[in-house]
């Protein structure tokens, strides 16, 4: 469940905007999801019901009764939660299991980039883990979709900072929607490869490997002009996870994380997908990558049992 209050927009010394600003994103995320749910995407958690409630709905002064105001939504059962659960407190599973959350993220990803939707905040607590071995993304707050004016559209960029391309970090805007919209979900998949294999996300790694007078707020200069030294940071990322990641497929992960989490947004995703002329990203190269090495690692560990 889901729930947004009313209370501090109500006490709020700008009471009207913040209860318009509420309203506004409650609304379009309902839309959002129930549109999603009519599209079948199978990959995103499924909204149950939505409504609200006043917790003081008897309270005859309107301002208190508007305060105790809730409105929520409901969603389908994840019976496993997110995946925080599982890498804090579950250190034995399997090799296959990782691959398998990266294909998930990666097929939902798909499902959202073909009906018009980046999610834009993909993180370990927005993949939630089914009982059938199923990951499907949630929390759709902070998309954006084509043709719509989504309510965080005005944020550089509106997902948890932690987990942020690093263009954004240093105030650079790409203007193409693909580059800019659908690459940061890409990025954040590949930000969830560090995270599995290497507990953090791949824009803290940067920001450890990138030598002080290149660091946001440090640098003064172009973004295009900072790049290389990022992309030489980007490669001591890999070559630190790359012990991390399965003897039998490490060099096809470090490729994959390379090409994910790329910092210049022209050429973040499948090369071979990139240089084509429709401005693909090539996730359904990963999806089919993700796959593969999952369905590899489980016959070598059946094998070993």
């Amino acid at each position: 469940m889901k729930a947004m209050d009313f209370h501090a927009a109500l006490l709020s010394a700008d009471s009207v905007a913040k209860l318009q600003e509420i309203t506004t994103r409650i609304q379009y995320e309902r839309s959002l999801l129930e549109y999603c749910g009519v599209r079948g995407l199978s990959r995103i958690v499924r909204l149950l019901e939505s409504g609200n409630i006043f917790f003081d709905d008897s309270n005859p002064d309107p301002i208190k009764r508007a305060a105790s105001r809730v409105d929520f939504f409901i969603f389908e059962f994840a019976e496993h939660g997110d995946l925080r659960r599982h890498i804090t407190f579950n250190p034995t599973l399997p090799g296959s299991w990782k691959l398998r959350v990266l294909h998930g993220i990666a097929a939902a990803i798909a499902q959202l980039h073909g009906v018009g939707v980046a999610h834009q905040d993909i993180k370990p607590s927005n993949v939630l883990s089914f009982e059938t071995d199923k990951f499907k993304i949630g929390d759709l707050g902070r998309s954006s979709r084509e043709g719509y004016t989504a309510p965080t559209d005005q944020n550089l960029f509106p997902g948890d900072r932690r987990y942020s391309p690093p263009e954004f970090e240093y105030g650079h805007t790409v203007t193409d929607r693909v580059d800019r919209r659908l690459g940061s979900d890409i990025f954040m998949l590949g930000s969830m490869i560090s995270f599995l294999y290497a507990g953090t996300s791949a824009s803290y790694l940067l920001v450890t490997e990138t030598p002080a007078a290149y660091l946001p707020g440090t640098w003064r200069g172009r973004y295009e002009d900072v790049l290389p030294f990022l992309v030489d940071a980007q490669a001591r990322c890999a070559q630190k996870i790359a012990s991390s990641f399965p003897s039998t497929c490490a060099d096809k992960m470090v490729v994959a994380f390379m090409q994910l989490t790329h910092p210049n947004p022209l050429l973040r995703g499948h090369p071979d997908t990139r240089s084509m002329p429709d401005k693909g990203l090539g996730i359904d190269r990963y999806i089919s990558l993700f796959n593969n090495l999952a369905d590899r690692a489980e016959i070598a560990e059946r094998a070993s049992r």
